[in-house]
């Protein structure tokens, strides 16, 4: 493997455990949708679960090509930088909603401390992860493609001057 920073060996490491949580949620509400003997309450807030892990998944998917396949010094390339812009205003978009959740869980937490069981508080941890690995992805996706260009352009100008010497 190529030799990456702290920093984007840590994006690396933070796409993939965010892909292991967003599959294991996805089996989850597969298996609760199988399992659910009801008239179909409750399917809406399951299945938009699911596509929100699913974009998180496929994000993630995206980021951990992109490092392994252009880091640390070669250019994105115009498809794979049109795709990075579009996941970065989707997970932004689900970051939003994500932080939406988890406030509106706490607030739960904080208003009917009574009522609070071991559902409330699953969804608050499972939502905070979800935000904060959610967060830190978007803010270093947006630092991609400049990073890549300066790296490129240094390992360039570096040939370059290999053979001109």
């Amino acid at each position: 493997m190529k030799k990456l920073t702290i920093k984007w060996n840590f994006f690396l490491i933070t796409n993939y455990s965010l892909l292991v949580l967003c599959l294991l949620s996805i089996l989850t509400g597969i298996i609760s949708i199988v399992n659910k003997k009801d008239s179909g309450r409750g399917y809406g807030a399951v299945t938009f679960a699911l596509i929100i892990l699913i974009l998180l998944s496929l994000t993630s998917i995206l980021n951990i090509f992109i490092v392994h396949r252009y880091f640390p010094d070669n250019s994105l390339s115009l498809k794979t930088y049109k795709i990075l812009k579009i996941s970065r205003i989707v997970l932004f978009i689900i970051t939003a909603v994500t932080g939406l959740l988890l406030a509106v869980g706490v607030a739960a937490l904080i208003t009917s401390p009574k009522q609070n069981n071991w559902t409330t508080i699953s969804g608050i941890i499972f939502f905070g992860l979800l935000f904060l690995f959610s967060f830190y992805i978007n803010v270093l996706q947006f630092k991609i493609p400049e990073y890549l260009y300066k790296r490129s352009t240094e390992a360039n100008n570096q040939l370059i001057d290999s053979i001109g010497k």
